[in-house]
């Protein structure tokens, strides 16, 4: 009978404890809930469920689109980065274009939307409208449709569907990097020309799982989840634009960080043979197609080599593989501007590899967003005079 007593007190002091436990995290939860739907702190951002970012107004950067996966969120500002009502990067857009404006719209990825740099008024295409300002160039307007990791297949919808309506005078067409990405897809059978090798549909994700449904709606479990890196928070890009299980950049990317590569699947067929497999036959076909819309309905185009920078640690595009798909990919910029009788800017040569004007491979620094600038504004000084 003792002993029946002490094991009914010890099961009485579990259960206690487990209801004092269960109570604390319900408290913390409610904490937490609150905390991330009034407060103002800028970590909300990183660890809120979509359903407390939007009832505390925090937009997103990036916004699901219809027939591109996502764009920029129309109206978004942080700091002094914002994105106009048409959801393009820097100031508002007057439509109709006002008489007596060259309109010029900068096409690219995070490259031309200039993402290292947190000042929109320190990206390439806004300076290089002051650039060409300062040269005389009369009612001169540099829109910045640059997306991060966009590709040229989401360029040409975004050209035929949102830039075309804008009335441009000239396009700068500036690609290579994400293209490259697009490449990186195993097996070969799935490297298409519609892209879904590389994207799946950013609506396969409106489905959610039961860990999807337990970390939106648990605050603790999500913020561990995204400490221990296994899920992203709702306002990053990746959350908008799924890979299937055919892409192989991020498995290369961890690879490279870890000092793993070459394993798993590169142990079986390694990034040079996928690049070598997957040629560029798209990339070539999409610029060509957004020369010739543009053309046929009167609208000037320049094209550009790509410049990149080697020397960073653990860079992905670094690697003597994505080193020579630049080339190849650079040599077809050429090759086009050659066949379409389009002016190129041969940024790749102009523009210096070192390390001073990037934040990584690929990306500028504010130091290297004004020198792009300076070096487009040359190179288009006498082309805008013209018209």
């Amino acid at each position: 009978m003792a002993s029946l007593k002490i094991n009914k007190a010890n099961l009485n002091t579990v259960l206690v404890n487990m209801a004092v436990f269960l109570g604390l995290l319900l408290i913390v939860e409610i904490c937490l809930h609150l905390l991330f739907v009034y407060s103002e702190n800028p970590l909300i951002q990183n660890y809120a469920s979509v359903n407390q970012l939007e009832r505390n107004r925090k937009i997103p950067q990036f916004s699901p689109h219809r027939y591109l996966g996502y764009y920029p969120t129309p109206d978004w500002k942080k700091g002094k980065n914002a994105h106009n009502a048409l959801g393009f990067r820097g100031e508002e857009i007057f439509e109709p274009k006002p008489e007596e404006t060259f309109r010029i719209v900068c096409i690219g990825g995070s490259t031309t939307y200039t993402s290292a740099v947190e000042d929109y008024h320190e990206s390439y295409p806004y300076l290089l409208q002051q650039e060409l300002i300062q040269r005389g160039i009369k009612g001169v307007e540099v829109i910045n449709s640059g997306v991060g990791n966009w590709s040229s297949w989401e360029s040409l919808i975004n050209l035929q569907l949102r830039i075309m309506d804008l009335d441009p005078d000239l396009l700068i067409i500036y690609h290579s990097t994400n293209d490259i990405q697009s490449r990186i897809v195993w097996p070969p059978e799935n490297y298409t020309g519609d892209n879904s090798g590389r994207r799946i549909s950013t609506y396969a994700d409106l489905a959610p799982g039961w860990k999807d449904v337990l970390f939106e709606n648990s605050n603790i479990l999500r913020i561990l989840s995204i400490k221990l890196a296994w899920k992203t928070p709702n306002v990053v890009l990746e959350r908008l634009d799924p890979s299937p299980e055919t892409y192989h950049l991020p498995e290369f990317i961890r690879q490279l960080n870890d000092g793993s590569y070459p394993s798993g699947i590169f142990r079986e067929v390694s990034l040079a043979k996928m690049l070598e497999t997957n040629r560029p036959v798209y990339f070539r076909r999409n610029l060509t197609n957004m020369i010739d819309l543009a053309k046929n309905q009167g609208v000037g185009v320049v094209i550009s080599t790509f410049a990149h920078c080697t020397g960073f640690e653990n860079e992905f595009s670094d690697s003597p593989e994505y080193t020579l798909a630049y080339k190849e990919h650079n040599q077809i910029i050429k090759e086009i501007a050659i066949a379409k009788e389009i002016p190129c800017l041969d940024l790749a040569n102009l523009f210096p590899a070192n390390m001073e004007f990037y934040t990584d491979g690929r990306h500028v620094n504010e130091k290297g967003s004004r020198l792009k600038a300076k070096i487009f504004a040359d190179f288009l000084t006498p082309i805008a005079k013209e018209n």
